[in-house]
């Protein structure tokens, strides 16, 4: 699949023109070896957030995070 922002992101929008929705997009790197940077430009560029999770204790926090973020708009 793609790997580049500028691949991803055209094909999400091309979604939104069909369905006429905005679609957010919550990224999550897990550890080290993952692009942060893609990652968060990815959730930038589609009003989401990027989380990192550093140990898989860390897991239930960050997806309470953005769960809690979707549940409250």
């Amino acid at each position: 699949g793609p790997w580049d922002v500028d691949d991803i992101i055209p094909k999400i929008r091309s979604q939104q023109q069909r369905t006429n929705q905005h679609i957010a997009v919550h990224t999550f790197g897990f550890g080290e070896g993952h692009s942060a940077q893609l990652l968060q430009s990815l959730a930038e560029a589609q009003s989401g957030v990027y989380y990192y999770v550093g140990k898989s204790e860390d897991v239930p926090t960050a997806y309470g995070d953005a769960l809690g973020g979707l549940l409250s708009v």
